[in-house]
């Protein structure tokens, strides 16, 4: 009897343990966001500025770490490898999860169940924006010169396979012109030779071109989405000033490793969304030409299928492949 009553209250106690396991707070320590491209660019703005909602929500240190390489790949796989508790997240976009898919055959995880998506955080159009050294103000003006003189000039990116350089290769084969990628490792690294002339143009996340804009260091030609934005209203669309049809928009979110507990992703969404609605969080982001987003991982999930879906077509359209 005495030996029943011990295996009795063992059994008690580990289910009385367990139970305590599952109610077990989250976090109890410090979280760690991946940016996978440089300081200083679109990504880790936004990378920081997650942190800085999380931080104030649950009271601990969020650390972002850049990790840069092979188009945000680098940074991407080290979430993806990740333990799924939720406390290494990635502020992945439409580079590392929508177009990175479509033009890597190889890629050293599953885009589909490596990572679990926990919400978009903001969408960030795209500005064409050229070295003032190039003699054209407008997009008409441009396409005329890059016609004339095919293969002269060259446009930077952040990156083999990122958003700045399908959009490059989209316009080249919209409009019918030949202009030489030149890839950078980050948004900030193609700015910084961008502004000294060393390149002559680029399509810029808004965020990272927005201020040099204003300073008269870079001339913006067009934004390429399918309206204007608020942040440069005078500047047209590229649809509207000579390439029909044209529309790309980025858009940056947070991820964690694949198979993440449900209550842990509904809590990191439940707080990203709330801080994304505060009106200084909104007005910190309008500022530097994007538009906050804070959506359920429900309507994250549909987006992302659709969103991969494009540029699948899109990457099959212009025939790239970087393998």
């Amino acid at each position: 009897m005495k030996r029943i009553a011990q295996t009795l209250f063992a059994a008690a106690l580990s289910i009385c343990v367990a139970s305590a396991n599952a109610a077990d707070p989250f976090p109890t320590k410090a979280i760690r966001i991946i940016s996978p491209f440089s300081a200083g660019g679109t990504n880790d703005l936004l990378a920081r500025l997650s942190g800085t909602i999380l931080g104030d929500a649950f009271g601990q240190t969020l650390v972002v770490e850049n990790r840069l390489g092979a188009g945000g790949t680098i940074g991407s796989n080290a979430v993806a490898q990740a333990a799924p508790d939720g406390y290494t997240l990635l502020l992945g976009s439409i580079s590392t999860h929508s177009i990175g898919p479509t033009v890597y055959s190889k890629l050293p995880y599953d885009i589909k169940t490596d990572f679990t998506p926990i919400s978009i955080v903001a969408d960030v159009p795209l500005v064409l924006v050229v070295h003032p050294s190039v003699a054209a103000k407008t997009l008409p003006e441009l396409l005329v010169l890059l016609k004339k003189q095919p293969g002269k000039y060259n446009y930077a990116s952040s990156g083999a396979g990122t958003i700045p350089h399908m959009t490059g290769e989209l316009f080249k084969s919209m409009a019918k012109i030949d202009i030489t990628h030149v890839p950078y490792k980050g948004d900030s690294l193609a700015m910084n030779d961008l502004v000294g002339g060393q390149v002559h143009m680029m399509f810029s996340n808004m965020p990272s071109a927005i201020n040099f804009v204003r300073q008269g260091q870079l001339r913006a030609i067009a934004v390429a989405g399918k309206t204007r934005s608020p942040a440069l209203p005078d500047v047209p669309t590229i649809h509207e000033a000579g390439v029909p049809g044209f529309d790309v928009t980025g858009w940056y979110a947070l991820f964690g490793p694949g198979k993440m507990p449900a209550d842990v992703v509904n809590k990191l969404n439940t707080e990203i969304v709330k801080g994304l609605r505060r009106p200084e969080v909104q007005a910190q982001i309008r500022a530097q030409g994007a538009e906050p987003v804070g959506n359920s991982v429900k309507e994250f999930n549909a987006f992302l299928a659709a969103d991969q879906e494009k540029w699948k077509r899109t990457a099959a359209a212009t025939g790239i492949k970087l393998d």
